[in-house]
C-alpha cells in the first residue's frame, strides 16, 4: 500500500507548492488553508505529517516554544521541518519589524534543556549569504566552512535550518543532570 506523503507549507503567501496543504494567515489562493499560526494546529493529526516547510515566518510567531510543541505533535517520526528565516544581520529584518531575528549560532545548540519540544533534533543548520545571485551564491559554501566566524564578522541574508522528529528525547532531564555535575566539576 503506497500512501503520499503529507506536505505543508507554512505562510505559504502567493508561493503556492503543488502536491501540498498550502497555509497562510490570509486567503491569497482558493486553495490555501487560512489559519493564525499563534493558535494550535488543530486541522493536522498527530503523527501526521511527513515535511513542513517554512519561510520567513518564525519571527511573527508570539511563542516559539508552543509553535516548535505542535510541529512536534504533528510530524511523524523521521518526519522534517525547514524553515529559512532571516538573519539578525539583514538589514530588511530592522525595516518590516519582525518580532526577532535569528542566527546560525542561536540553532547550533538546539534543543535547549529549558526547551519543550525535545524530540525534534537540528540535522541541518547553514548559513545563506545569497539565495538568488549565481557567483555569489558560491559564499554560502564558504561562509558554512567556518560558520562561526563568518557569522560574526560578515553579512548574512539567513539562517537555513531543518528539525528532525525523533521517537526519544534529545535533550532530557538526564541530560541536564550531566551537564549540571559535569559544571560543578569545573
Amino acid at each position: 500500500m503506497s500512501t503520499t506523503p503529507l506536505r505543508v507549507h507554512l505562510a505559504c503567501g502567493n508561493k503556492i507548492l503543488a502536491g501540498w496543504v498550502n497555509v497562510d494567515s490570509v486567503q491569497t489562493q482558493p486553495d490555501v488553508v487560512v489559519h493564525d499560526l499563534d493558535k494550535p494546529l488543530n486541522f493536522l493529526k498527530d503523527d501526521s505529517v511527513d515535511y513542513i516547510l517554512m519561510e520567513s515566518a518564525l519571527y511573527f510567531i508570539k511563542d516559539i516554544n508552543a509553535f516548535l510543541l505542535e510541529i512536534q505533535r504533528v510530524l511523524k517520526v523521521g518526519g522534517v521541518f525547514e524553515l529559512k528565516e532571516p538573519h539578525f544581520k539583514n538589514p530588511s529584518n530592522k525595516s518590516i519589524g519582525y518580532l526577532r531575528g535569528f542566527s546560525w549560532r542561536g540553532f547550533q545548540t538546539y534543543p535547549y534543556f529549558y526547551s519543550p519540544a525535545k524530540k525534534l533534533k537540528i540535522i541541518s543548520n547553514l548559513l545563506v549569504v545569497e539565495s538568488r545571485i549565481f557567483p555569489f551564491t558560491l559564499l554560502n559554501k564558504v561562509a558554512n566552512l567556518t560558520p562561526k566566524f563568518w557569522e560574526r564578522f560578515c553579512y548574512c541574508e539567513a539562517v537555513s535550518v531543518k528539525m528532525q522528529k525523533t521517537s526519544y528525547n534529545n535533550h532530557g532531564d538526564d541530560d541536564v543532570e550531566k551537564i549540571r555535575k559535569k559544571e560543578a566539576v569545573i
